[in-house]
């Protein structure tokens, strides 16, 4: 607890260069001070689901532990993440509007529906894009790629 309270204070410090706040941040799950530094749609994935797993890691130290013994239990770490669910986090990264190529849509909704096991959707969006597609979309050598 110690640690990432501490890791959740450097995040904050204005002073700090970007990408120094970022890496506290990430060890602590403070997502609010990672997204700056995401660009894309598999950084911004990945910072949720991080944030995710260090706040439910948290959680279970503090049940478990004995931080009111120690006196660390008043010391703040995030844990706005703890009642997001993998459908929840794709939603928030979705609402960004990050993929503007159709083609990255396409796969990016893939590995979604991968992550979220998700299998038989996966078959019917490909089925989908097969039917539906114009012979101009098959110029692009990523379309098959993803078919692949």
């Amino acid at each position: 607890h110690l640690w990432r309270a501490t890791c959740y204070q450097l995040a904050q410090e204005a002073g700090f260069d970007l990408y120094d706040r970022a890496t506290y941040a990430v060890l602590c799950g403070d997502v609010d001070n990672i997204f700056p530094v995401c660009r894309s749609w598999e950084d911004y994935i990945w910072a949720y689901f991080n944030g995710l797993i260090e706040c439910r890691l948290e959680q279970y130290f503090s049940q478990r532990g004995q931080l009111r013994e120690l006196g660390d239990a008043d010391l703040p770490v995030p844990t706005q993440l703890l009642s997001l669910t993998p459908e929840d986090i794709f939603r928030k990264v979705d609402a960004r509007q990050i993929d503007k190529d159709p083609i990255m849509a396409l796969f990016h909704k893939i590995q979604k529906l991968f992550i979220l096991n998700k299998l038989d959707e996966i078959v019917n969006c490909l089925k989908e894009e097969l039917l539906d597609k114009q012979p101009s979309y098959y110029d692009n050598a990523a379309y098959f790629h993803i078919l692949r």
